[in-house]
């Protein structure tokens, strides 16, 4: 069941009411099942994966807490990865090692990678995972009621794209008899109304564009540099749309989840950017990566490990391992180089190098394989050509204007829905009204002219 259909419009509310008005010692349980109609909206047979590691992590935390073992743990990581490494990355490992020693059936395990992958699959083993960890480092007790833990790792507003939350944050909201307050409801609608505007009016609004430019065979150098800027801007607002609505749906329902971006773009630096963009996976990868590789005693090493790492979490391809590799070279040259020197540059030239940096990465992420990330990346140097670019893009002068226009607003509502308010003021009934009629309009605007509306984190 996606966020941006006209079922969940239907699912979120009745779900809200019924929350509300059920007893509270069985909330718990009218969310998991909530959560597991909403998983198996999009795959029934596939939610049986999702119980299987669920069960798994719910033993493992009372196994690990009894018997602090190491290899005990090394073997309930691998059963508990297992599922992932078979959808995800089975058929990517065995073709490129098929192709190191030429194996024949190498077109054939290619063409098969990547084809079975439940969705969410990444984000619920991490979140369940890491609460296997947390019990074995004795910084966390087990939840002991299997119905609450399957919530905790369900949870339909964050199951499938996250935040990936920790159980000490979430956990005990979940045990928590909490009343009904206003103040989620105005704070709840806020922060849905911007994730549709970002996902609605400028994620899938970018999306044709995009793929447009990277459908080019031979693209002129300043349409790959747009393409990347482009890209950069669609994925943003896809994906920090998605973890607004999941923050918005679990207000409604007195429950705060993690915010998962913080103005990414506005970043003076690579290492600023990472504390702005997906802040929940950063965070799994510090606690449980990281920090056990040596941190700061090691830092070039760890970095580099969790930025590959990081690449190969968003999908079994070499491009996003170039693109984690990309970051970590950037990471570890601001590293080298030191505060002295990052201070001396001012905002106004830091911010625009990060952006136009990060940009670059995203042609890496983006490209469908190696070869086209090369020659993308080859265009940068060559001789550009404007008015080329310009056709090749092939967006009019309205929808230049429709972009520029709703950046700024964009930027101003993610402002805005953060803000806490104790009552909902004139002002802001006005905004949500107008947001409303903005995104109903961009809404059947995208339906007639079919434009595409998944989340793109849902491949990951």
């Amino acid at each position: 069941m996606s966020f941006v259909s006209g079922t969940f419009l239907l699912f979120l509310p009745l779900t809200v009411l019924l929350y509300w008005v059920c007893p509270a010692r069985y909330r718990y349980i009218l969310l998991l099942m909530a959560s597991c109609l909403f998983y198996m909206g999009w795959s029934a047979p596939l939610f049986l994966l999702l119980l299987s590691v669920t069960a798994l992590c719910y033993a493992g935390c009372l196994l690990v807490e009894k018997h602090r073992s190491r290899s005990l743990l090394a073997v309930l990581l691998v059963l508990a990865f297992a599922p992932l490494f078979v959808c995800k990355y089975l058929f990517f490992t065995a073709a490129s090692l098929s192709g190191l020693i030429g194996w024949p059936g190498q077109e054939t395990l290619t063409r098969l990678s990547g084809i079975i992958l439940p969705v969410g699959i990444s984000f619920y083993t991490f979140q369940a995972v890491s609460c296997v960890l947390d019990v074995y480092r004795g910084e966390q007790r087990p939840e002991r009621n299997f119905l609450r833990f399957a919530l905790f790792v369900s949870f339909f507003p964050q199951l499938v794209a996250g935040p990936i939350e920790q159980a000490r944050d979430l956990m005990p909201q979940l045990r928590a008899e909490r009343r009904w307050n206003p103040e989620d409801l105005a704070a709840g609608g806020r922060l849905l109304l911007c994730g549709f505007l970002r996902k609605i009016c400028l994620a899938d609004f970018l999306a044709p564009v995009v793929d447009r430019i990277f459908a080019l065979e031979h693209p002129d150098g300043m349409s790959v540099l747009l393409s990347g800027i482009l890209f950069g801007l669609q994925i943003y607002n896809d994906f920090a749309g998605y973890s607004e609505i999941a923050m918005g749906s679990a207000r409604l329902l007195g429950i705060r989840l993690t915010r998962n971006f913080q103005e990414p773009y506005l970043s003076r630096g690579i290492r600023d950017f990472w504390r702005r963009w997906h802040i929940t996976l950063n965070r799994w990868f510090r606690l449980y990566v990281y920090q056990p590789l040596g941190g700061k005693n090691r830092r070039l090493v760890s970095v580099t490990a969790v930025f590959l790492l990081s690449g190969l979490w968003h999908g079994a391809d070499w491009t996003f391992i170039a693109w984690g590799a990309f970051h970590a070279l950037l990471y570890g040259a601001e590293t080298l180089l030191g505060k002295r020197w990052k201070k001396r540059i001012p905002a106004p030239v830091s911010i625009p190098l990060t952006f136009l940096a990060v940009s670059v990465s995203w042609i890496l992420f983006r490209a469908g394989t190696s070869l086209q990330a090369v020659q993308m990346l080859g265009k940068l140097v060559s001789v550009w050509h404007p008015a080329a670019a310009w056709q090749e893009i092939g967006m009019s002068l309205g929808q230049a204007v429709h972009l520029l226009v709703l950046l700024p607003v964009s930027f101003l509502t993610g402002r805005w829905a953060f803000r806490e308010e104790k009552s909902l003021s004139v002002r802001s009934m006005a905004i949500c009204v107008l947001l409303v009629l903005l995104i109903a309009v961009s809404w059947l605007m995208n339906l007639r002219d079919g434009t595409p509306n998944a989340f793109i984190y849902f491949q990951f």
